[in-house]
């Protein structure tokens, strides 16, 4: 039989349009994949669109795409949370010393009342959002109200005297401690009314944030619990003065001009004095001009040799001009300075001769007695540097010591 034009109906399930040829009894849709019978069983005619008869069709596949699996497994998730977490505690541990030395010392500047508040509140946020409400909020409460207490408890002094509270430098301190006070008291509260059960972390979660928490205080202790320049200065001007008392006596015990008697001596400890490397010193070198500093000013100094004491005696001294912010910084070479400096075992001093411009008198002293215990005269040397070596090598020849030049 010659093929006949096929008939066109539609699916009574999505509508789209069917497509088969006249005499046959049933047919899928393209497009849902719905089987339609398009013969009457019992009246064997074909049936309008409307009178179709759909046998149950069958499940249209559909490409839906794979739930995303964990982008970490299991354990390293965990080892990720744990880090965080110690991590956290660390920086809120390392946040102590900082906000001690803030409180309680002088010259700490501006910038760091900033820093603490900025950290703070980025370690509280981070505690907050991981579960831990109540610790973050209270570290953020804490940095604020040492913020806002320093200028009453320690204030900022500027040539020794103390800044007003309205003053520029004290709002680094009062604007950030309110706003702290103000955000974190508003979440403490909403984090105690809303009684949040807070999630469980294991005995090893625990642990790790507590050893974290130390180990910050330890590295925070390392860093700023050094004391400042101007704690070791007030530490040591008990024993500048006692060296200013020393040096007083000994520029009077000096002979007058001309009248210098040549003494020489192999000193046990030999004196020792290195201009470049005054580590290992046990021996100041100074003009004679400079014995007679007792204020501590350094403008009768020496410009022949490089010589730490009077320099010491000059920050030690009432006219100190070191600025704030240095007297604020640590500096553990400073530190180790001072002790030193003012606990040399010899001063060797030095001048013109009188009525001659090249020839120089040496001379050392003990500071246990203040006697002078080796002398000289040195030979005739022109110029600085020629000077300079004459002079050092005359301090070694009288004294059995080592005297080194840059």
């Amino acid at each position: 039989m010659a093929d006949v034009a096929p008939r066109v109906h539609h699916c009574p399930v999505c509508g789209a349009p069917l497509k088969a040829p006249d005499g046959a009894l049933s047919t899928a849709c393209a497009f849902c994949g719905a089987e339609v019978k398009l013969v009457d069983p019992v009246q064997h005619h074909y049936v309008s669109p409307i009178e179709l008869r759909v046998s149950s069709p069958s499940p249209v596949p559909v490409n839906k795409p794979a739930p995303a699996g964990p982008l970490f497994s299991e354990p390293v998730a965990k080892f990720l949370r744990n880090l965080g977490l110690s991590l956290t505690f660390l920086g809120t541990g390392f946040l102590s010393f900082p906000a001690y030395s803030l409180l309680m010392r002088q010259g700490v500047g501006t910038d760091t009342s900033v820093a603490l508040a900025i950290v703070s509140s980025l370690l509280g946020f981070v505690l907050i959002a991981t579960g831990r409400a109540l610790v973050g909020t209270s570290l953020g409460l804490l940095i604020g109200i040492v913020l806002l207490v320093k200028p009453f408890v320690n204030p900022v002094r500027h040539d020794g005297r103390a800044s007003s509270l309205t003053s520029e430098t004290h709002l680094y301190f009062l604007v950030p401690g309110t706003l702290l006070i103000l955000l974190f008291g508003f979440l403490f509260a909403v984090a105690v009314s809303a009684k949040k059960k807070v999630e469980q972390e294991g005995r090893a979660s625990r642990i790790a944030a507590l050893v974290s928490f130390g180990l910050g205080i330890a590295i925070s202790g390392i860093i700023y619990g050094a004391p400042t320049r101007g704690e070791v200065i007030a530490q040591y001007r008990g024993e500048a003065r006692t060296m200013r008392s020393h040096m007083q006596t000994m520029a009077a015990n000096l002979p007058k001009p001309g009248a210098l008697v040549p003494r020489r001596a192999n000193l046990t400890p030999p004196p020792f004095w290195d201009e470049v490397d005054q580590t290992q010193n046990n021996t100041e070198l100074l003009a004679t001009s400079d014995l007679w500093g007792t204020t501590g000013s350094t403008t009768g100094s020496s410009s022949f040799f490089s010589s730490e004491l009077p320099f010491v005696l000059h920050w030690t001294g009432p006219d100190n001009r070191m600025s704030q912010i240095t007297m604020g910084e640590r500096n553990s070479s400073f530190e180790k300075m001072m002790p030193r400096v003012l606990g040399a075992r010899y001063i060797a001093a030095y001048r013109y001769q009188s009525g001659s411009a090249d020839v120089f008198e040496v001379f050392v002293m003990d500071t246990k007695t203040d006697e002078i215990v080796a002398a000289d005269t040195t030979k005739p040397a022109a110029g600085r540097e020629k000077g300079r070596a004459i002079i050092l090598g005359t301090l070694e020849a009288i004294t059995g010591g080592t005297f080194r030049g840059r």
